[in-house]
């Protein structure tokens, strides 16, 4: 009991002493524009969806590079992964389709999960050799298919594994590895082979961004970060960042979103 008294303190003394560091991030950029969700590449191209349904996709200077009117057959757009800018993935979730568009924001195609019976789908995540990672909540598995729908890996049935499932709002491939996170039950890390390696209870992220055996989340104005295999969250406050809608990060760069712009701030 004593131990653990003490490992508990010694955590809250860590994240106090990172709390306590208020260093402002440094703000290199503003575009004026009203946007309810927006992704960014790696090679800080914008993606930014319109309040009437419009994707589009600007450079770093703010130009329009192409637009692409979204599809309202397949109802609400749910999710966008720029992970490759020539193949940019678009996911409907009421109709578990998939809308892949190439750098001009041209359809090239289209994978309606559905005709796989594959139904209950939170999210979509492009894979390190270009295929599409899903959680599919109804056979309680992790799944990878190829630009045909067809699936070319899956975990084991997690109710084999876990006493209580999932339902991922985000899931990144990185580094060899898949994270999948739900904000209620924590962050799961599984490696290519479909092996559950570790569950970390990180509660209340409203964004994620994972880097080398390294996560980072927003919880509401505070950047917190855990390091895979150490027990401690630090967290950092966004000086002056106040109740963003949305966080991203990409090309060393942090963004922003906020009811008619998006702030761009140098990544510390």
């Amino acid at each position: 009991m004593k131990n653990l008294f003490l490992f508990c303190l010694t955590a809250v003394c860590t994240i106090s002493t990172f709390a306590q560091k208020r260093k402002g991030l440094e703000l290199v950029q503003t575009y004026k524009i009203k946007a309810t969700d927006f992704s960014v590449d790696q090679m800080g191209n914008l993606y930014i969806v319109t309040a009437n349904d419009q994707l589009k996709k600007l450079n770093e200077k703010g130009d329009s590079m192409a637009t692409y009117n979204l599809s309202k057959r397949y109802g609400k757009l749910s999710a966008i992964d720029v992970t490759n800018p020539l193949k940019v993935m678009l996911y409907y979730k009421d109709y578990a389709t998939v809308v892949m568009v190439d750098r001009l924001l041209n359809v090239t195609n289209t994978i309606d999960l559905r005709k796989q019976n594959i139904y209950q789908v939170n999210t979509l995540a492009t894979s390190y050799d270009g295929q599409l990672w899903f959680y599919d909540e109804q056979d309680a598995k992790v799944k990878k298919i190829n630009d045909k729908g067809k699936i070319t890996a899956q975990t084991v049935d997690l109710r084999q594994v876990l006493e209580e499932l999932p339902t991922p709002e985000k899931i990144i491939d990185n580094d060899n590895l898949l994270y999948l996170y739900d904000r209620k039950m924590g962050l799961y890390v599984f490696d290519y082979y479909g092996s559950l390696k570790t569950k970390t209870a990180v509660l209340g992220w409203s964004d994620l961004y994972a880097g080398k055996n390294t996560v980072y989340g927003l919880k509401k104005d505070t950047l917190q970060k855990l390091v895979l295999g150490n027990p401690f969250i630090t967290s950092t406050p966004l000086f002056p960042i106040t109740h963003p809608i949305k966080m991203v990060v990409a090309a060393n760069k942090i963004y922003f979103l906020y009811a008619g712009e998006i702030k761009v701030y140098r990544n510390p």
